[in-house]
């Protein structure tokens, strides 16, 4: 059996005792497969934390435009609110992922929102950066889990990838 890995936050207080008692917060290895999105509840009553992935966490995120030839990104870090035996996820950053062993890792990221699935966010960094070295891209895109999508093998060698089913 592993070790079981566990994060509190503290709340700082104006007057008496420096913090309050250590609250529970989630990390991205409480959330479930597919993860649950947050609802508005569980956003006003309990914290807000952004974690990074962990070992066997992260998503396969795959962007198919009939423009553009197929990529792959993964998700990164997570913004989790709940506890740790009810969390959920509020958003995902995801970055590339190089299939072919091209250059072309850490120019596009994505974010994706859990509750609406329908406006997630691509960005990308100008093709021509030497001219615009602050240029950015971005445009809306539109989200679905689907187990039953078939993910280039490649992808479950990238560090955190939980192995291929």
């Amino acid at each position: 059996m592993g070790a079981r890995r566990q994060s509190n936050i503290f709340v700082f207080r104006a007057t008496g005792p420096v913090t309050e008692e250590p609250i529970a917060v989630p990390l991205q290895h409480d959330t479930s497969d597919p993860p649950k999105a947050c609802s508005p509840v569980q956003r006003a009553d309990t914290p807000r934390v952004v974690v990074p992935f962990q070992p066997g966490t992260r998503h396969p995120v795959l962007i198919n435009d009939p423009a553009e030839p197929l990529r792959v990104l993964l998700t990164d870090a997570a913004v989790l609110h709940g506890t740790p035996a009810s969390p959920c996820v509020a958003a995902f950053d995801a970055e590339t992922v190089s299939l072919d062993g091209a250059s072309n890792t850490g120019r596009e990221r994505a974010l994706v929102l859990l509750d609406d699935l329908e406006h997630g966010w691509l960005f990308r960094t100008s093709a021509d950066s030497q001219r615009d070295p602050g240029g950015l891209e971005y445009r809306t895109m539109s989200c679905r889990f689907d187990a039953g999508l078939e993910v280039p093998p490649e992808v479950y060698r990238a560090r955190g990838v939980r192995v291929a089913p």
